[in-house]
């Protein structure tokens, strides 16, 4: 992946590559995410930007916005978290900071986050949040 290229969009998710703080933040810009369009962007993802050797060690924060309406099964979630470790590198100090405005997203999200701590190969640090600041924070936050 080129450095200079920072930014892309793919399945409603817009990507930015932070090189300066080493993080890359992804905002669904959908109004709606289904499972199926968050399974798809998600496996687009790890094939067209996370996995890049250049980037592949940055650590990384989703931003759903109040405005998203998600639908998400519980079954969904574990198909999530399944896809997502697949493409955990061997780093035990690499962080997903998930933010979620409402309510409901953000009870999916520590649903998310309990069943990668299950997963034997979930090799990321995972935290949710509802404030931006918090998340970028803790993202940015060398250990």
């Amino acid at each position: 992946m080129n450095s200079q290229v920072n930014s892309t969009i793919n399945h409603g998710f817009y990507h930015h590559i932070d090189n300066e703080n080493r993080v890359i933040v992804t905002t669904c810009i959908s109004e709606k995410a289904t499972e199926e369009d968050m399974l798809n962007a998600l496996a687009c993802y790890q094939d067209t930007i996370q996995n890049h050797a250049d980037i592949i060690d940055y650590n990384e924060v989703l931003i759903f916005p109040e405005a998203t309406d998600i639908t998400l099964t519980m079954n969904g979630v574990k198909k999530l978290a399944k896809l997502a470790v697949k493409s955990d590198g061997e780093d035990p100090n690499r962080k997903l900071a998930i933010l979620m405005q409402t309510n409901l997203g953000y009870g999916l999200a520590k649903i998310y986050q309990a069943y990668r701590t299950v997963i034997k190969r979930s090799g990321k640090k995972v935290r949710v949040y509802k404030q931006v600041k918090s998340a970028l924070a803790w993202a940015k936050k060398t250990d």
